[in-house]
């Protein structure tokens, strides 16, 4: 039996994190040094991800992504609906969670506030997507302000390191 796929770019399964812009290789890595410290209360990932961002973006930026990042968490913990899969630091591929957040950051920054609170329902429960969403807004904004291209890059969805190939038309 085959069915036709009708979904479009910004839904395509990322394998690994090669695949992703600097940028947002640099936040994945953030976002998983900030969940592993608060899982292990180990300082030491709070302290490396601060490094990372302060050498990439200066003191002022670095500090609104943290704040950004915090508010980001703890809204998710608030809110979860389940456990959510997070690989660890270092580990080459991006898990399904991480790729829902991924996508739920491209679509609030993009001002898609209809579709990022239907993504973030995915992650935490209804009465929570609205502020899991406007926190991903704040996130995303953290990362992409417009005087950066590297985060307008961000911004318009240029979260790939290169074009992938289109997705097939059909499976089996």
């Amino acid at each position: 039996m085959t069915q036709q796929a009708s979904r479009g770019s910004v839904t395509a399964v990322l394998a690994t994190t090669a695949e992703l812009n600097a940028d947002t290789q640099l936040l994945l890595r953030l976002l998983r040094q900030w969940l592993f410290g608060m899982r292990n209360g180990d300082p030491e990932f709070w302290q490396t991800a601060w490094n990372d961002l302060a050498v990439r973006y200066g003191t002022p930026r670095a500090r609104r992504a943290l704040v950004a990042v915090e508010r980001f968490y703890k809204v998710l913990a608030d809110g979860a609906c389940r456990t959510l899969s997070i690989r660890p630091v270092q580990c080459g591929f991006l898990g399904i969670d991480e790729g829902v957040m991924l996508l739920l950051l491209r679509r609030a920054g993009a001002g898609d506030d209809i579709g990022a609170v239907e993504t973030a329902a995915g992650l935490v429960h209804s009465h929570a997507a609205a502020d899991l969403a406007d926190a991903a807004r704040q996130l995303h904004g953290a990362f992409g302000e417009p005087a950066d291209t590297a985060g307008a890059s961000f911004v318009a969805g240029g979260w790939l390191s290169q074009e992938r190939n289109p997705p097939s038309s059909s499976y089996h």
